[in-house]
C-alpha cells in the first residue's frame, strides 16, 4: 500500500515568503526592536493618563500590557510572540483611548 502526499506549489511558495520575513525579522531584531518599542509604548502611555480616569483595573491592564511587552524585548523572545504581543498592546491601548475620549466628551462632543 502506498501512501502518497501532494504539496501544493503555491502553499510552499507562501510558506516560504513567510518563513522569510519573520528570519529577516530575527536577523534585524536590534533595529526593529527599538521601532516596536516607540509603537507600543507611546499609545501606551497615552492609554495609561485616560486610564486613570477610569480606575484602577483599567489602569492596572495598560501597566500590565507594556510591562509584557518590554519583558518580552528585553528577554529576546521569538519575533512572533514580539509582534503579537505588540499587537494586542496597541488595540488594547487604542480602545482605551477611543474610551477615554467619549468618556471626557472630546470625541463626540458635536453629536
Amino acid at each position: 500500500m502506498e501512501t502518497t502526499i501532494s504539496y501544493s506549489h503555491a502553499a510552499a511558495k507562501e510558506e516560504s515568503k513567510t518563513s522569510t520575513f519573520w528570519e529577516t525579522m530575527e536577523y534585524n531584531r536590534f533595529g526593529v526592536m527599538y521601532m516596536l518599542l516607540m509603537i507600543t509604548m507611546i499609545p501606551n502611555g497615552i492609554a495609561g493618563a485616560f486610564a486613570l480616569s477610569m480606575g484602577w483595573p483599567v489602569f492596572a491592564l495598560t501597566l500590565a500590557l507594556a510591562i509584557s511587552t518590554l519583558s518580552l524585548v528585553l528577554g529576546l523572545m521569538p519575533m512572533k510572540v514580539i509582534f503579537t504581543a505588540a499587537g494586542v498592546n496597541v488595540l488594547i491601548s487604542f480602545i482605551i483611548i477611543i474610551a477615554g475620549l467619549v468618556q471626557s466628551g472630546g470625541l463626540l462632543e458635536n453629536f
